[in-house]
């Protein structure tokens, strides 16, 4: 079973093949705004180097975010292109449950994204690392500045864009109180996503032929002048 991971909902470009559990070749490339243009350039290099041809995969994984309108549209429109055309599962992973799964074995694991640094929301997704894939403890949710405390607890693991954000707006001693993950493992790896999204179409959480529902990094409606 060969299986393709693809996220590209940062702004990172991140693509996986697995033959079975092994890693045969993975991609990532900070590609910010050219995801648009240079995205299916990279899927096609990713298959060179692993020396298969499009119709070698047997299952499709894709990140749904929470990310950018754009680069969610990318990932997931070469995701369901491939479904349509070779008929194989197309199974969508939120990128927030990868980025906790590289904290594997932790209770409490806070992933926070960026949402606008002009506003300075952060979007925030709480995981149980105990078990793989992670158990999601609450979805991901726009929050505001002065809401952050309400989701942190003392001993959690704090990962994502956002993290060292989390942590300013939290205040400095929570730098003694948590434990912030580095920096690398805040970008999204396709080679995580694929894995979960194997185990998902295996257990059967999700049916074939399920479109798979990205989740937005968009920030909060402005309040209606009186």
């Amino acid at each position: 079973m060969i299986w393709l991971g693809i996220d590209t909902t940062t702004s990172w470009f991140s693509a996986a093949i697995l033959r079975n559990n092994d890693l045969m070749v993975e991609h990532i490339t900070f590609l910010r705004r050219s995801m648009l243009k240079r995205g299916d350039d990279m899927l096609r290099n990713l298959f060179r180097d692993a020396v298969l041809e499009f119709s070698d995969i047997s299952g499709v994984a894709v990140g749904t975010g929470p990310g950018s309108y754009t680069g969610l549209r990318v990932g997931m429109g070469m995701a369901q292109g491939l479904k349509l055309a070779l008929d194989i599962p197309l199974v969508g992973v939120k990128t927030s449950m990868a980025l906790a799964s590289e904290m594997e074995g932790h209770g409490r694991i806070l992933v926070a994204q960026d949402a606008g640094r002009r506003t300075g929301h952060v979007v925030l997704s709480l995981y149980d690392g105990r078990e793989f894939p992670p158990k999601e403890i609450r979805v991901p949710t726009i929050v505001q500045p002065r809401e952050v405390a309400s989701w942190f607890k003392t001993g959690d693991v704090i990962t994502g864009s956002a993290a060292e954000r989390l942590i300013e707006i939290l205040g400095d001693r929570i730098r003694s109180e948590c434990i912030l993950s580095r920096p690398e493992r805040a970008i999204p790896r396709a080679s995580m996503l694929v894995r979960i999204g194997r185990v998902f179409h295996e257990t059967g959480i999700f049916a074939d032929g399920t479109t798979p529902t990205g989740v937005y990094l968009t920030e909060p409606p402005k309040p209606s002048p009186e």
